[in-house]
């Protein structure tokens, strides 16, 4: 699992890698430009590591936050909401800031 688990953390549409208990014992979480490329990259992964297997994906099609930056519908940044990974109770709620449209 570390040898897939580090070619997997190394791939560039990689955000996050992790290990996890259970039957899915890696979580990875990826960026890609177009719902093809997702095709592309399980296959690629799938090819390149015969030993995996995708038990479940789940599929953003709009981001909110990015990387701790509060984003529009063009995927501009209009705030920023640094990262408090420590932050508990209500110190972890989001600062006031403008409200987005709901749709």
């Amino acid at each position: 699992m570390t040898t897939v688990g580090r070619a997997l953390g190394a791939l560039p549409e990689t955000r996050h890698c992790s290990a996890v208990p259970g039957p899915a014992n890696l979580a990875l979480v990826v960026s890609l430009r177009s719902l093809e490329h997702l095709d592309e990259t399980l296959g690629r992964i799938v090819r390149e590591h015969p030993t995996v297997a995708v038990v479940d994906r789940r599929v953003v099609l709009q981001q909110v936050k990015v990387h701790g930056r509060i984003v529009d519908e063009r995927g501009r940044s209009v705030r920023v909401i640094p990262v408090d990974p420590w932050a508990t109770g209500t110190a972890a709620v989001l600062p006031p800031g403008p409200a987005r449209p709901v749709r």
